[in-house]
């Protein structure tokens, strides 16, 4: 079976976008990487990455300052769709993440407590 590989981007606004790449084989997702990125270019941040690096879903959290944070994710591999539940929920938190970020009144990124669940 032949891999394919998907990347695409969504605009959150003039200096936000969301990144989705993941590859598949047929209908199982075997591996994906979800990031909000701050900024334009070569000067953008990750502000949040969901990825399957090291054979596990879990989340990176990125505050200035500060070294990243590691979350691991409650997620289960489905034998014939892979990844694909868990990358869609991914998707769905970034947004929400980057939505309760955005919304700081003094445009500072504040990070919430996250619990681990993925949520």
């Amino acid at each position: 079976m032949s891999e394919q590989e998907k990347e695409f981007f969504s605009a959150l606004d003039e200096e936000s976008r969301l990144r989705v790449s993941f590859t598949r084989v047929k209908k199982e997702v075997t591996d994906f990487v979800v990031q909000v990125l701050i900024g334009k270019g070569s000067t953008s941040k990750e502000l949040i990455r969901y990825d399957t690096a090291h054979a596990r879903p879990h989340k990176h959290v990125f505050v200035p300052g500060e070294e990243p944070r590691r979350v691991d994710i409650n997620a289960r591999y489905d034998p014939v769709r892979g990844w694909a539940d868990t990358l869609t929920i991914a998707e769905i938190d970034a947004k929400s993440f980057w939505e309760k970020q955005s919304r700081t009144a003094s445009g500072d990124i504040e990070i919430e407590e996250e619990t681990g669940n993925g949520s």
